[in-house]
């Protein structure tokens, strides 16, 4: 897979989070959606962590991704079990909320 799409990651990519991978915060643009304006909640590692698990074991679909979300112990906001739409308002939500 090429890197050209995104212009700003480093020339040498090792494991992640060493010196090699991290750009001097003064040569280095941020790409909006690539910042956040906070800390992440509990809730948003835990639901992150989860989705990065499902996708992990070959789940992409959104009915798989509904489905084992509700197999998991991240409730949705209200607790009620997931549905497709209220995935599709949380996504919506959290994105709106990190600019």
């Amino acid at each position: 897979m090429s890197d050209a799409f995104n212009p700003w990651l480093a020339a040498k990519r090792r494991n992640k989070g060493d010196e090699g991978t991290v750009l001097p915060v003064d040569s280095s643009q941020n790409v909006v959606h690539q910042t956040r304006s906070r800390v992440p909640t509990d809730y948003e590692e835990s639901l992150a962590d989860t989705l990065e698990d499902i996708f992990a074991a070959g789940h992409h679909e959104l009915p798989e991704i509904v489905a084992k979300l509700n197999e998991s112990t991240v409730p949705p906001p209200g607790g009620a079990a997931w549905t497709e739409d209220s995935f599709k308002q949380e996504m919506s939500r959290l994105a709106a909320d990190t600019n």
